[in-house]
């Protein structure tokens, strides 16, 4: 009868630790996957913002009502677009590169959104600088994720 012991033993051993290991990779390959996905369902949503379309580089009269119209629905498409971001950013692993480059996006947005309301007739030009600062992290993402990433408008 203990003649078996120390052999059972170690088996039983080795069995917890592949039990173990395998749940734990398990949950991480779960973890990378639905990171990948958050990433992959942001950058489609930024794709197809008509908002993120390159804009004509000039400086624009608000007060005329039709311009300041499509003011305030550019600035509520990256306000929206600055909430999934945070939403998105939820999927993700604390500390990740890939949540930093979330929190660059947000920042921005912020940012845009911030000095369009400075200057509002200059709206489209930060709007352009906004695109070339998304268009950027999208590809930093593309490469973290090993994805091949919509640019954000280039769907719109």
């Amino acid at each position: 009868m203990f003649e078996t012991f120390w052999s059972d033993l170690l088996v039983a051993v080795i069995g917890a630790v592949l039990t173990v290991a395998i749940a734990f990779g398990t949950y991480r390959l779960q973890l990378r996957q639905r990171e990948r996905g958050s990433v992959r369902h942001i950058a489609n949503q930024l794709a197809h913002r008509r908002a993120f379309v390159f804009a004509n580089p000039v400086r624009v009269d608000t007060s005329n009502p039709e311009v300041k119209r499509d003011f305030d629905t550019c600035r509520g498409s990256v306000k929206s677009a600055r909430d999934r971001v945070v939403e998105s950013n939820r999927d993700v692993r604390p500390g990740s590169k890939v949540q930093e480059q979330l929190d660059a996006m947000g920042v921005s947005m912020n940012r845009f959104l911030s000095r369009s309301s400075r200057d509002p007739d200059g709206y489209c030009l930060l709007l352009n600088d906004l695109v070339a600062e998304l268009a950027s992290t999208t590809a930093t993402l593309s490469k973290l994720t090993r994805q091949d990433l919509p640019l954000p408008g280039s769907r719109g």
